[in-house]
């Protein structure tokens, strides 16, 4: 951490917090280094066979993302399985707290001692998880 803390590399190039614009839950931005996991043998066939593996790999993840889609009731929720699970946690945890409501939009929220301010209105949190991941 000191070599980064030491180096002209800014903070946005390294830090989740202080990258400008929005991430999601991304924590990587290397998908050539899944991508070489993954194609390890293949890397070794002639260009051909090489792009039919890849794209036989891709067809199989689009294949088996579809049917985890499709086996899901979407009238239930328009999210991803693993979005709704972030937010059901979040929602157990979220009934532990104490929401006083401030005025129409902003509401204050206290936790274990921690006090922080939601504003609906602006979809901003003082505790700033929102703006990491946009999940409520």
């Amino acid at each position: 951490m000191n070599y980064l803390e030491e180096s002209n590399v800014p903070l946005s190039k390294w830090a989740r917090s202080h990258f400008t614009r929005c991430r999601y839950n991304i924590m990587t931005t290397n998908g050539a280094e899944s991508i070489n996991a993954v194609m390890k043998e293949p890397r070794e066939y002639p260009i051909i066979a090489l792009l039919e593996a890849m794209q036989a790999k891709v067809s199989e993840w689009f294949n088996n993302r579809h049917n985890v889609m499709a086996s899901i009731n979407t009238s239930c929720t328009p999210l991803t399985p693993i979005t709704e699970n972030i937010i059901r946690k979040r929602f157990n945890k979220a009934l532990e707290m104490n929401v006083k409501q401030l005025n129409r939009f902003e509401h204050e929220v206290t936790s274990k001692g921690n006090d922080v301010i939601v504003d609906f209105g602006q979809r901003q949190c003082s505790c700033h998880v929102f703006d990491l991941d946009k999940l409520p």
